[in-house]
């Protein structure tokens, strides 16, 4: 059997993860890094995002562990601590079309363009790639039909934008409330537009019950791994997903961490499989090039 294609980089602090999903990868666990932190000083919190992982295919998230390096040296009273959390994925495009049939409008003549972002209730994703529509005359046909993408299980809510006439930037349209409206009719003017769209994927939800606290006067840092418990119980996760690592120290003398680094547990699975399975064991492969 040939060994799995799959790839790993690290490319501006960000990591990247996928597989084909063929061979013993499927149904089975992997350890896959997020890049490494190099050094977390005192005084941070979880707002700051330290490392970044995507994994682009339907996946079950089994666990998560840290582990750091034998030099590093955080003070008990600095409150050390490490969280990963998962994000919304970016929408997919909206489908946009001249309102049918055709009638007067607000919307002004002109090429817009139309994009969606997702919202949980701790953020907004980044907006979705942009498709473009053109209003010809807005006295003939000033309307136009939206198709909204539905967000995945946690998202609360979703924001269309749309450039103005022959603008760049994104701006709101309207904020849907819910995730279940596909279908939504534009008879806004430009000057009816609101602010612009998020820069930074913000929609996030931790996916441990707590944080886990990398010092305390029972376990040294260096006692590794040290393993996080699991918010909920694995779901199939069938979106590309993206995961960040945040860290957290007070203010303090040795208030750093060093060389840091997270471990995702991951199980690849068919994206229709119907149920949670069990914990896998790991086969060995052989080289056949080896034999």
């Amino acid at each position: 059997m040939n060994a799995p294609e799959r790839t790993f980089k690290v490319t501006g602090g960000d990591g990247h993860f996928e597989s084909s999903g063929r061979g013993v990868w499927v149904g089975h666990l992997l350890t896959i890094p997020l890049p490494a932190v190099p050094s977390v000083g005192g005084s941070s919190t979880f707002e700051t995002i330290r490392s970044r992982l995507a994994v682009g295919r339907s996946h079950r998230l089994r666990g998560v562990h840290f582990t750091a390096s034998d030099g590093s040296s955080v003070d008990v009273e600095t409150d050390p601590a490490a969280d990963v959390y998962r994000h919304l994925p970016v929408p997919p495009p909206p489908v946009v079309l001249l309102a049918s049939p055709a009638g007067p409008g607000n919307v002004n003549a002109g090429p817009h363009g139309y994009a969606v972002v997702f919202k949980n209730g701790n953020g907004r994703t980044t907006p979705s790639p942009i498709v473009f529509v053109t209003v010809e005359d807005e006295d003939v046909n000033g309307k136009v039909r939206v198709k909204v993408p539905l967000g995945p299980e946690g998202t609360t809510n979703r924001e269309v934008y749309r450039t103005p006439s022959n603008g760049a930037d994104l701006l709101l349209l309207v904020d849907l409330d819910d995730n279940t409206t596909e279908d939504y009719l534009d008879d806004t003017a430009d000057s009816e537009l609101g602010p612009d769209a998020p820069q930074e994927n913000t929609a996030t939800v931790s996916v441990l019950e707590d944080p886990v606290i990398l010092s305390s006067p029972f376990r040294s840092l260096v006692d590794q791994p040290l393993r996080g418990e699991l918010a909920s119980d694995p779901a199939i996760v069938h979106d590309p997903c993206l995961y960040t690592l945040r860290t957290r120290t007070s203010i303090g003398e040795g208030g750093e961490i060093e060389d840091l680094d997270a471990w995702l547990e991951i199980e690849f699975v068919p994206s229709d499989a119907p149920i949670l399975l069990p914990d896998p064991e790991m086969p060995e492969w052989t080289d056949p090039e080896a034999t």
